[in-house]
């Protein structure tokens, strides 16, 4: 969670929390290069600290690239030594995009960086129409968001690796973490019993051996130190809580283990099919989370340790999720996001264009290639040329974009696309959430859409696109760029 605010305060560099820290511990850099110091607080240490440098590892989304220092850490894999070139004015990524024609100056990225680092660079998409800001995304997502999810599984394969020899106990461990999500119970009951298997509730024994805080009387006026085996079992309230409640637990009997080891025993001990098992570690659950609500409202408020209290407080909440978990409804499937607005009737549509984009994997070269027709089947637009893409996905938004700003260009704003790719069709309907590499093709689009833009995209099979994807295989073989317009549009 940490890691989620480092990638905010990064992300959203005008927010209160960001503008706060930035004053106090970075006011004339970046986040990326700060480095924790002993006199700074606890919480700003453990924000840019990180155990695994993957929780840290960034890459740009470029906009203009005035934001974006050619020497940052997060810019390049390695960086040129001739930084000093004659053609640099900003000492940004600004320096390497053609303002005009918004494209990479490829001339330049090829004099100054190495192959194969010119290549990706070239590979980066780039807005042609709006102004898209820079941002810094998260490396390890698919959106460039930081993850909580993907956070942990990246920790959890690390932790793997390294702790090979206990195989089977990291085996145990990913059983019990798949099977707490399936009790029936809130998210955040589910998420604290994950936290109290992993010991990272914070009792006084943890803060202490963190260095937070030091000793302090128990919350229950016990003699003991707070640890979660003596919170949740040991101490005479726990007991009295247990004993109250329908569950006949008798602490007593595990005075030998601990909290986690008792609960990870009741976990597997028996199938979540078993509906009277499934209800009973509901109970143990919603138990076990009451005790620590209650306990912080002894610390915080300062009320008086009431047992009754506990055992009530969990029977009506049993009560409740358990009517609430029996209730079947369809979710609420109506989507948010702004529709692409369009018209099937064929009379409304200014032109018709297929485009096709293609790849070969074993030169490592992508092309594509498009051809607009009007309503009475007269050519008027084509065009075909290499692309920098290195994915087929990739080539096929350069043509659909590349199509778009032609077409507009010479007053078409009504266009029907043919193509056999689903995946464009998806992105460009708002049916799936745009990867990293694609905001820029949507900003442009909302753009578009603004000023009147109006546009459909349908699945054909390949026999419909013969003639440009015969086009785009050529534009592999050589390379090629070329735009034809009909003598009528000149």
């Amino acid at each position: 969670m940490l890691a989620k605010q480092y990638w905010r305060i990064s992300q959203h560099p005008n927010s209160l929390i960001a503008r706060t820290f930035k004053a106090k511990y970075f006011p004339r850099g970046s986040i990326q290069d700060c480095s924790p110091k002993p006199h700074q607080s606890w919480v700003w240490r453990n924000i840019i600290k990180f155990d695994n440098p993957k929780l840290k590892e960034g890459r740009w989304g470029v906009g203009k690239g005035c934001n974006i220092p050619l020497s940052h850490q997060d810019w390049c894999k390695g960086l040129p030594h001739n930084l000093l070139h004659p053609s640099f004015t900003t000492g940004t990524v600004a320096d390497l995009i053609d303002q005009q024609s918004h494209k990479w100056n490829s001339n330049l990225i090829r004099d100054i960086y190495p192959f194969p680092l010119c290549k990706e660079i070239l590979q980066i998409p780039l807005p042609r129409i709006c102004s898209v800001d820079d941002k810094l995304l998260w490396k390890h997502s698919n959106n460039g968001e930081f993850e909580v999810k993907k956070a942990y599984n990246i920790l959890l394969e690390d932790y793997l690796t390294l702790y090979n020899d206990h195989h089977s106990q990291s085996h145990a461990d990913n059983k019990v973490w798949k099977l707490i999500w399936k009790i029936k119970t809130p998210q955040k009951i589910c998420n604290f019993i994950w936290k109290l298997l992993q010991e990272a509730l914070p009792t006084r024994q943890l803060l202490r051996n963190r260095g937070i805080i030091d000793i302090g009387p128990c919350p229950f006026r016990n003699c003991a130190e707070e640890s979660t085996t003596h919170l949740f079992l040991i101490y005479p309230f726990a007991r009295a809580c247990w004993h109250g409640s329908p569950l006949a637990v008798h602490t007593s009997d595990l005075l030998g283990i601990s909290v986690q080891q008792w609960l990870k025993g009741l976990i597997m001990s028996h199938s979540l099919d078993d509906e009277v098992f499934m209800e009973y570690m509901q109970k143990i659950f919603i138990t076990l989370w009451t005790i620590w609500y209650h306990r912080n409202r002894v610390v915080h408020e300062e009320i008086q340790p009431n047992p009754l209290d506990v055992v009530l407080t969990a029977q009506n909440l049993y009560c409740r999720y358990k009517e609430a978990y029996s209730i079947n409804y369809e979710p609420n499937r109506s989507c948010s996001r702004s529709k692409v607005e369009h018209n099937t009737e064929a009379g409304h549509w200014q032109l018709l264009i297929k485009i096709a984009g293609v790849r070969n994997s074993r030169c490592n070269r992508s092309a594509w290639a498009y051809e607009a027709k009007d309503m009475q089947g007269v050519i008027k637009l084509c065009g075909v040329a290499s692309s920098n893409a290195s994915t087929t996905n990739g080539a096929v938004q350069e043509a659909l974009m590349e199509a778009i700003i032609t077409a507009n260009n010479y007053g078409f704003n009504r266009i029907l696309f043919l193509t056999n790719n689903k995946n464009l069709i998806q992105l460009v309907h708002r049916s799936k959430t745009p990867a990293w590499h694609e905001r820029s093709l949507i900003a442009d689009l909302d753009i578009l859409y603004q000023s009147g833009f109006v546009c459909n995209l349908l699945v054909v099979p390949n026999c419909v696109l013969d003639f440009v994807n015969v086009a785009a295989k050529m534009a592999i073989r050589m390379p090629l760029h070329h735009t034809w317009v009909h003598p009528s549009l000149l």
